[in-house]
């Protein structure tokens, strides 16, 4: 239940800040919506977060730190691996000229580095299914309902 309560505050927080930016709708039209926000959450999570990080705190914590320091290196991989996204969206929205001003940016980064430390925390704390619960919640909402609602 955790996971999807999580995930729905998100999306809701998306949401304001999609209407905040005025974006045009950026979400592939249902019913098409369905099998790419599903199978995109699913390897999205595969992809950025259950191979790189448990290969990470796997190979720095046990061969590397001889099997201490697990929970410490986590902390690290997480942070580092929940960078990429805002990093990389921030920077092209500036490229573009769609953020308004730098305190809305600094937000919207924080915003979205929120966006991938929580299914890594949901990871670490309830394995690998509350993830995808989190995420499917997230992108059912924010890709799937809300532009058959809105746009």
């Amino acid at each position: 239940m955790y996971p999807i309560l999580l995930g729905f505050s998100f999306a809701l927080i998306e949401i304001m800040v999609g209407l905040a930016m005025d974006l045009p709708n950026i979400h592939v039209s249902f019913p098409f919506s369905l099998p790419v926000y599903v199978s995109g959450g699913i390897f999205l999570e595969i992809l950025y977060n259950l191979i790189p990080i448990v290969f990470l705190i796997w190979f720095i914590s046990h061969v590397f730190l001889k099997g201490k320091r697990q929970n410490e290196v986590f902390v690290v991989v997480a942070v580092l691996a929940s960078l990429w996204e805002p990093v990389m969206q921030i920077s092209g929205m500036y490229r573009m000229g769609m953020l308004p001003g730098m305190v809305f940016a600094a937000g919207l980064f924080i915003f979205i580095f929120a966006g991938n430390l929580i299914p890594i925390t949901l990871f670490r704390k309830y394995g690998f299914l509350a993830t995808v619960i989190w995420r499917l919640t997230d992108y059912g909402l924010w890709h799937v309902i809300w532009p058959m609602i809105y746009y």
